[in-house]
């Protein structure tokens, strides 16, 4: 067993403790048991197991909600998902973060008035950007830990269930069938190697893990005798051999409407198994042709505004 000894202030705060100190353990047991903690989203749609990784606070947990709100599915997770060597999606049960911009993606009927307008003041605070000001905190040698439990104290993150947000089911298990690698910035969809797309699910993962004490605790790592370079090599080698029938398409877009794309894959696929073109890519799998997804992001509306909200 491993335990963890915490100040009084920090012990206060068990999601500071949890998110910066426990989770990051974590992940280098599951590397011992043969499995990754992955920093993605994972649901269940139409039968296939869909994942979605990007950089935090990119879009991952919008995408899902939409998607979840118009077509059906079950959830897995919107942050972390722990996969095998075999390429099975393993839930990760923890709440939902909403940021700003996820909040839009909420049914209207879902929440009070009083608690969006709450939700506001605690997205800012516990945002990217906030999380940004603690991080040059941290380069002045200031007990960040405490300070941030102080903070956490005072204004909680806005965590939920994905039940208090949007009806759906959950899966415990699923088989990886496609995972996007989303991204904001002009449009672009390509098809990455896998071995491309393995370093940015590792980047992307790395990524999570941004906020002090990780940088200064990970690399003294030893669990098993194995230290952290051992456990990283480990690590990306269970998420080859998870990836090596796995679809995957990078989808980099300005107006968070990764969902049309993925719903428009699926149904591309469907065209596919009647013979309608199908072909491999660079990643060794079967996915929507280049061209036809090029139409697609030509016919997506540009104007769509992110101020909009998904009403019941």
């Amino acid at each position: 067993p491993i335990t963890v000894t915490a100040s009084l202030v920090l012990a206060r705060s068990p999601h500071v403790l949890y998110t910066n100190v426990v989770e990051a353990l974590l992940r280098f047991l599951m590397v011992r048991r043969g499995r990754v903690l992955l920093h993605a989203a994972c649901l269940d749609l139409f039968g296939e197991g869909v994942l979605l990784s990007a950089k935090t606070d990119t879009g991952k947990t919008s995408t899902i909600l939409r998607l979840l709100h118009h077509h059906g599915g079950s959830f897995l997770s919107d942050d972390m998902i722990i996969v095998d060597e075999h390429g099975m999606a393993n839930r990760y049960p923890k709440p939902l973060t909403i940021s700003a911009h996820t909040l839009r993606s909420v049914p209207s009927n879902r929440l009070r008035l009083r608690q969006r307008a709450v939700l506001q003041i605690q997205s800012r605070v516990h945002s990217k950007s906030g999380r940004g000001i603690g991080q040059w905190l941290a380069k002045s040698n200031v007990p960040i830990m405490s300070i941030n439990s102080l903070v956490q104290i005072v204004i909680p993150p806005p965590k939920y269930m994905i039940t208090d947000l949007v009806s759906c089911e959950i899966h415990q298990q699923i088989k990886m069938s496609r995972f996007f690698l989303i991204e904001r910035g002009p449009r672009l969809v390509s098809y990455p190697t896998h071995e491309e797309a393995l370093e940015v699910l590792l980047s992307n993962t790395e990524d999570a893990y941004g906020f002090p004490p990780y940088a200064k605790l990970a690399p003294k790592l030893v669990i098993g005798g194995d230290d952290y370079d051992k456990l990283r090599r480990a690590e990306k080698a269970i998420l080859a051999k998870a990836l090596s029938s796995v679809a995957i398409t990078r989808v980099r877009l300005d107006d968070f409407s990764w969902d049309q794309v993925i719903i428009a894959s699926q149904n591309g696929d469907r065209v596919q198994a009647n013979g309608d073109g199908a072909h491999t890519n660079g990643n060794g799998a079967h996915s929507l042709e280049a061209e036809r997804l090029d139409a697609l992001m030509d016919t997506l509306p540009m104007d769509v505004s992110v101020t909009d909200s998904v009403t019941n």
